[in-house]
């Protein structure tokens, strides 16, 4: 048997379009639709399995967090940048992660 197995502890290799499509998604976009625009052809299986993937769904819950403050104009670029890193080193079960990250309103 060949030894191609991973190790422990090594990250995963994520494909390119895996932020582009997360980024399309952050309005709402449903998958399908984001794969279609950014050129991504996977089939109904495939596509399934991207959609439960931890490291897609992680993606895809930041960028939905962080449209709204994109839209809003009411923070600056160095504030969003802080933001977006705090928002992507907080685990997926964390309580009011808007208290969190400074932000009292959205809009």
């Amino acid at each position: 048997m060949p030894k191609e197995k991973r190790e422990a502890g090594r990250p995963r290799k994520l494909a390119a379009w895996y932020a582009a499509v997360a980024r399309t998604m952050r309005d709402g976009t449903p998958l399908s639709s984001a794969l279609r625009v950014n050129g991504v052809k996977l089939g109904k299986a495939e596509s399934y399995l991207l959609y439960r993937q931890r490291a897609f769904q992680r993606m895809v819950r930041v960028e939905r967090h962080m449209w709204p403050l994109e839209q809003s104009g009411r923070h600056t670029p160095e504030e969003l940048a802080t933001i977006r890193k705090k928002v992507e080193t907080f685990g997926p079960k964390a309580g009011n992660l808007m208290r969190f990250c400074g932000v009292s309103r959205i809009f």
